[in-house]
């Protein structure tokens, strides 16, 4: 029977066009009967998350990392930079990624590896393949030139060199599986590192030295010949009051003297001349020679502006795989892939 009572269609009528507006806005209840009824789909797919990074980590082999750092000091003390004969220059951003990237360079790579002898060590050997065909060959002996170059590759992947923040250290991190092998690796690089800031200041004061030396012996060439020059010059106009049995002896220059004032007289040139041009060359020659003398002091003492500030110890904890990270993110991905499933199933529904 139908009801005719005017009021109480209109009251129907509003509740229906209220429910109708309604409808388009995603309500609070709407959501926790999404989460209660998909629950256990949501909840199930988050466990499998979880449980693949928790593999995940459990698996992953551990890797340590030690830390060691270097200082490049620019300021240098006075006796050192009296016998280096190097004014004290400001290192700039350029300077400091130069010493970075000499760092990772394959020839600091290769005097660690070569005194740690580290090509013998399996952690710096490539894994040979699977042979599980059995009419596979076995796989080539590698020679000495690939195991090196498989361990500076190895090297250079566990090596982590940055600066500290904008001073003028250097941290230098190697990460490897066992935490005493880690700080002994880091600790060698950073002291081959200032050997190597050493080697270059010698031999770069050796070459000085080599170029020294020759220029100084052409300059005393030079200097002894114009001062042999002024000499008989000087002696071609010899005024003195000799006696008189030497008067006639002396009135009679040798040919050598007798050709060098001729020339003097031709060319116009006079004592003066001559010698400050021997002077000019004893000048030359005296600044050259304090110069190798200071070249020989750097060789026999060089001095370098890099130093160790901290040496690296074996690490207590390990550094990767870092174990809340990887379930933090399992749990995550698993959550969104639950709702992402529970979505798929309420829209087909």
């Amino acid at each position: 029977m139908l009801d005719r009572n005017p009021f109480t269609n209109t009251l129907a009528n509003a509740a229906n066009e209220e429910a109708s507006d309604n409808g388009d806005f995603l309500r609070m209840s709407d959501i926790l009967r999404f989460l209660r009824r998909y629950f256990l789909t949501i909840a199930v797919t988050t466990i499998i998350g979880v449980g693949v990074a928790g593999y995940i980590a459990w698996t992953a082999t551990p890797v340590y990392t030690a830390r060691a750092q270097v200082l490049i000091d620019p300021r240098i003390s006075q006796i050192q930079r009296e016998q280096v004969g190097e004014a004290v220059v400001p290192l700039d951003t350029a300077q400091m990624e130069s010493q970075l990237a000499l760092l990772r360079s394959e020839g600091i790579a290769k005097t660690v590896i070569a005194t740690l002898d580290l090509t013998k060590d399996p952690d710096f050997q490539f894994k040979p393949k699977s042979t599980w065909l059995p009419f596979r060959s076995a796989p080539p002996q590698a020679s000495d030139s690939d195991k090196l170059r498989e361990a500076v590759l190895i090297f250079q992947e566990g090596l982590d060199v940055s600066r500290v923040g904008i001073s003028y250290g250097i941290d230098i991190a190697f990460g490897a599986k066992d935490p005493e092998k880690a700080a002994r690796i880091s600790n060698t690089t950073a002291i081959l590192y200032v050997r190597d800031q050493l080697e270059t200041r010698r031999l770069a004061a050796q070459a000085g030295s080599s170029w020294l030396e020759d220029k100084i012996n052409v300059l005393r060439q030079k200097m002894n010949s114009a001062a042999r020059t002024a000499q008989e010059f000087k002696a071609s106009r010899d005024y003195r009051l000799v006696p008189q049995q030497d008067r006639g002896r002396e009135a009679q220059p040798s040919d050598r003297i007798t050709d060098l004032a001729h020339n003097a007289r031709e060319f116009g040139i006079t004592l003066e001349e001559l010698e400050s041009t021997a002077q000019t060359y004893r000048k030359l020659y005296e600044s050259y020679l304090l110069a190798y003398t200071e070249a020989l002091q750097r060789d026999s003492y060089p001095v370098s502006n890099a130093r160790v500030i901290s040496t690296a110890l074996p690490p207590l904890g390990k550094s990767h795989p870092k174990t809340q990270l990887i379930l933090a993110l399992g749990t995550f991905i698993g959550l969104l892939a639950g709702i992402g499933i529970a979505l798929i199933r309420n829209t087909t529904a």
